[in-house]
């Protein structure tokens, strides 16, 4: 008995000890608000926006440079994204996409993707 007592001692001891350590990428909290924030603003064409009779906030910009041959080509959707985004930072939850321009190899980017859009306040939809 008194060895069954010494043993379940230093078991419990020997677990206080342990510690547990979880890898959390730090731009998870960034990422989980700008999803929620796309999520917020509606994607509208000209004419929609036009008939909704909606308030003009701004104009907003994404852009995306492509440093060499190798690096990943960002896709439109996700440029898109941005631009809701900063229309939502911006008190709008409507977005009319306007364009994306890519732009060929110069000093700094093998090729330099910008979008443009308009960012609006929606009151009745």
């Amino acid at each position: 008995m008194k060895k069954l007592l010494i043993l379940a001692v230093v078991f419990i001891t020997s677990c206080s000890t342990v510690t547990y350590r979880m890898s959390v990428d730090p731009s998870l909290p960034t990422q989980i608000e700008n999803r929620i924030r796309t999520n917020l603003v509606k994607q509208y064409t000209n004419y929609q926006i036009w008939q909704l009779e909606a308030d003009m906030v701004g104009m907003v910009e994404s852009e995306h440079c492509r440093k060499n041959q190798r690096d990943y080509d960002v896709k439109t959707d996700y440029l898109i994204s941005v631009l809701k985004v900063k229309t939502q930072k911006l008190g709008g939850n409507g977005l009319v996409y306007d364009s994306c321009e890519v732009r060929e190899p110069g000093a700094l980017c093998y090729t330099h993707t910008k979008c443009r859009g308009m960012a609006y306040v929606v009151h009745n939809d």
